[in-house]
């Protein structure tokens, strides 16, 4: 009998233990949770401020394209001038 109630004795402990490492870990989880919430925001935050930046790329892309079919037109208008000219 004595050496069962030393068992239940240690299964109580062991319970002890199993309880507060779920205490600890329960902490740990929100603490994370938390912590994931914020980087969301910040990231929804970012992905805002960098929109107007995106735009004003996407326009000078658009205008170096521009530029640089303009570019080659006058290229050939020049060719085709020099050609006629020296012909």
């Amino acid at each position: 009998m004595d050496d069962l109630h030393k068992k239940l004795d240690e299964i109580k402990e062991d319970l002890v233990a199993i309880k507060v490492d779920q205490a600890e870990i329960k902490k740990d989880i929100s603490y994370h949770i938390k912590r994931t919430d914020l980087a969301e925001k910040n990231l929804d935050l970012l992905r805002d401020d960098l929109k107007p930046i995106k735009k004003h790329v996407a326009m000078l892309e658009g205008g170096l394209k521009l530029l640089g079919i303009a570019s080659l037109l006058a290229g050939f208008a020049v060719a085709l001038v020099k050609l006629y000219k020296s012909a």
